[in-house]
């Protein structure tokens, strides 16, 4: 198979050797968007409703209250890779179970770091349980946050199969946004190279699987798995009519009239699933 590439004047940084290990590390799609300025489609895209969830200019306070119950998702990474990521999901209360992103930390931290900084972030949003992935450091991570405050609940979940099945992997994901159970608040939403750890995760959940990383993604689908546990969600209930409206929305949003549903408009319609 032959590759063409657009090797720049710097030919010892982008030989074509250099290249070729690239896309064997990277894969075809990331490679190609990367290196070859090929756009991957919407068919690509594993989260391609994602986008109908965002509300433009929104923190995360904007879109939750105390009375929210609020979980957790933890992927842990080796030590020197910036690939441990925390993402605190909150979770109205009722049947209807709408989920808002409101903490995305990223970072490189050791053992006793990641306990340290992942029990502050816990005990902020008095989190009710933390799905921690199961791999070599979660004993050691476990009893670290355990002992830095034995009151917080904490799981393993094991990734293998489950990762790609249609009702409880990452697919399943998209079935919500489609059904527009998630908020996304975007506070940077007009600064779209903004590198704060949230706009980080947003860019990963848009572009997956044609991501560098995709550790915001896994601690975004344990937090859901946490999510679950709480009880029925928006598939078990009918649309109402502030449901409709924010289907509006998401609609013209697609269209690039990003104005017809204004922030006051989605924090009120917030406000009455409390």
């Amino acid at each position: 198979m032959s590759l063409t590439f657009y090797i720049p004047n710097d030919s010892s940084r982008h030989s074509v050797e250099f290249l070729r290990r690239k896309r064997a590390v990277l894969g075809a799609r990331a490679f190609a968007r990367g290196f070859q300025q090929k756009a991957i489609s919407d068919a690509e895209l594993l989260f391609p409703h994602f986008e109908s969830c965002i509300v433009p200019g929104a923190a995360p306070e904007d879109l939750v209250s105390r009375e929210w119950l609020f979980v957790a998702g933890l992927d842990l990474s080796g030590q020197g890779r910036r690939g441990t990521c925390l993402l605190v999901l909150g979770v109205s209360p009722g049947a209807k179970r709408i989920r808002v992103p409101v903490d995305v930390q990223f970072g490189a931290w050791s053992g006793q770091q990641i306990a340290r900084q992942v029990a502050y972030a816990l005990r902020r949003w008095n989190v009710r349980h933390t799905k921690i992935e199961t791999n070599a450091l979660q004993g050691t991570i476990i009893e670290m946050l355990e002992l830095e405050d034995p009151t917080l609940e904490l799981s393993g979940f094991t990734t293998s199969w489950n990762k790609r099945d249609p009702e409880l992997g990452l697919p399943s994901l998209d079935r919500e946004f489609e059904r527009l159970q998630w908020r996304i608040p975007h506070p940077h939403y007009d600064t779209p190279d903004c590198q704060c750890d949230f706009c980080t995760w947003i860019r990963q959940m848009r572009n997956y699987p044609a991501v560098d990383n995709s550790d915001g993604v896994m601690a975004c689908w344990f937090a859901r798995e946490a999510a679950v546990e709480l009880g029925p969600g928006l598939e078990d209930i009918v649309d109402t009519e502030e449901e409709e409206e924010f289907g509006q929305w998401r609609w013209s949003v697609r269209r690039g009239e990003r104005n017809s549903w204004s922030l006051g408009t989605v924090r009120e319609r917030t406000w009455r699933l409390r």
